[in-house]
């Protein structure tokens, strides 16, 4: 319903209904009467009204009781007592009751209309405050990491300390990371929470829209420049702007920022005057900006005002502690969202995610399990390795990992084909004395285990170095290390 609010009228009078419904009306209200108690409780199970101007005489059930129902059933509602001049015992009881204010009869209808402005401004401004303190208590819980390793720990704390410096920020990292998420805590803990937080993705950016949705434009400056608009570091101030995949940026868009950060003044585009932001800049980059800086493609004088305070953000794979906590989170709030029944991650599945590489790191994370739960039973209470995707076992690029040179590591292939060379002989030989028999099975399971155990010291038991110098995938090691050396703490 359109309109500035609901308002109930409940007395038993037709000319107090009839004057109150105009009045009211003409300033924007809908209206509804009513000349009794008993369909005004029925009206307000149809319409809840947010006020109700309620007689205390009333033919049947009286105002006061009426009184009590609303509070009780309808306590949203806001109730305005309409009572005869000198009736000051029934005014009390009913303000004792829960009722706003009240007013006598005869009344004038000015009167009325500023005690409902009065009553929807209230209202109003509660909503605003109860909403600023909901988003107070959950500001920080809706930014927070789910972590319980160190590193993961180490840099909450810096994001911590780094929030109330207020000095520009560089977050770099992988893809999926949560830089975006630093930047929201970093604002969390701010001096700057009560204000802007404008995030932008560089890379996004149309590449000849990029300086007019940064810094604005003025009237006229090009052609469809109807009038002058602001731009986002405009539209910030104040508060924070957190410029995403900032190595994106064009060279001519770069020295601007530059200036930018060297006085805090820009111009828009066709303009002459210098305009004032109070802005913060958080920076963040899944590209490695001082390489792109010894390769022209980032300037140097930038790159040093942006790096005032670099943070690392660590890949998952560097945080397996967190992997199946971060696992179990997302599966909780996914089955909620998708009413399912699902409680928990077979163990065998958890020892999965714990080795996978993540090349996508906590992005993939979470997509992988919406999807697993997608897809899952509606009588399925936990997930099983079977459900993953037929592609998940293809041995990713593990972006930031070392990886073995084939073309290094050929001595020591040669060292290694050697020693089964000289195993399979001794166990040939070992045979034809004892018995004649040779085992092929036992043979190469025998090799297997030598040339595995060989990998593994070379690369010092680094499931993922030592795969890649075997040419196995690694979930495939995994099995075989089980299978041979159980003992094995690894």
């Amino acid at each position: 319903m359109s309109g500035r609010g609901k308002i109930l009228v409940i007395d038993d009078e037709e000319t107090i209904r009839f004057s109150l419904k105009t009045a009211l009306a003409s300033e924007g209200y809908h209206v509804f009467l009513a000349d009794n108690a008993e369909k005004g409780l029925e009206i307000m199970e149809k319409e809840y009204p947010q006020l109700v101007f309620l007689d205390l005489r009333l033919p049947g059930q009286d105002g006061l009781s009426a009184l009590k129902v609303i509070n009780k059933e309808f306590d949203d509602a806001t109730v305005v007592i309409i009572t005869a001049y000198g009736d000051t015992k029934s005014t009390v009881k009913a303000i004792k009751e829960g009722a706003y204010d009240y007013i006598n009869k005869p009344f004038e209808l000015d009167e009325i209309l500023l005690l409902a402005d009065k009553v929807f401004e209230s209202r109003s401004l509660q909503k605003q405050a109860a909403l600023f303190q909901y988003q107070q208590k959950n500001r920080l819980s809706n930014h927070r990491f789910i972590c319980a390793s160190q590193n993961m720990v180490e840099i909450i704390e810096e994001i911590k300390k780094v929030a109330i410096a207020d000095a520009t920020v560089l977050l770099q990292g992988e893809t999926g990371t949560g830089k975006e998420m630093a930047a929201r805590m970093i604002h969390s803990y701010s001096d700057r929470k009560d204000k802007p937080f404008i995030d932008i993705n560089c890379g996004a950016l149309p590449f000849n829209l990029v300086e007019s949705e940064l810094f604005g434009f003025e009237k006229s400056a090009f052609t469809g420049a109807a009038s002058a608009k602001k731009g986002l570091f405009e539209l910030a101030d104040g508060g924070i702007i957190f410029l995403d995949e900032i190595g994106e940026l064009a060279q001519d868009i770069q020295v601007k920022l530059l200036r930018f950060l060297e006085n805090r003044t820009f111009k828009r585009v066709g303009g002459t005057k210098d305009i004032f932001v109070d802005v913060r800049i958080i920076a963040a980059s899944n590209k490695d900006l001082k390489q792109l800086v010894e390769e022209r493609k980032f300037r140097a004088d930038l790159f040093y005002r942006l790096n005032v305070v670099p943070l690392h953000m660590p890949p998952l794979r560097e945080r397996k502690e967190d992997i199946v906590l971060m696992a179990e989170t997302f599966l909780k709030n996914f089955s909620r969202t998708l009413g399912k029944k699902i409680k928990g991650i077979d163990p065998k599945l958890k020892e999965v995610l714990k080795e996978y590489p993540w090349p996508g790191n906590v992005r993939e994370l979470k997509n992988l399990l919406e999807r697993m739960v997608i897809l899952s039973g509606d009588q399925q209470e936990a997930l099983v390795v079977e459900q993953l995707p037929k592609d998940f076992f293809k041995r990713p690029d593990r972006a930031g990992t070392e990886k073995i040179n084939p073309a290094t590591a050929k001595y020591d292939y040669q060292e290694g084909l050697s020693r089964v060379e000289k195993h399979l002989e001794e166990m040939m030989a070992k045979s034809e004395l004892e018995n004649g028999k040779i085992v092929l099975d036992d043979i190469l399971s025998g090799i297997e285990k030598k040339y595995i155990g060989w990998a593994l010291k070379k690369t010092r038991w680094n499931i993922s170095k030592a795969a890649d110098l075997l040419g196995m995938n690694r979930f495939t090691l995994k099995r075989k290390m089980e299978q041979y050396f159980p003992d094995e703490q690894y």
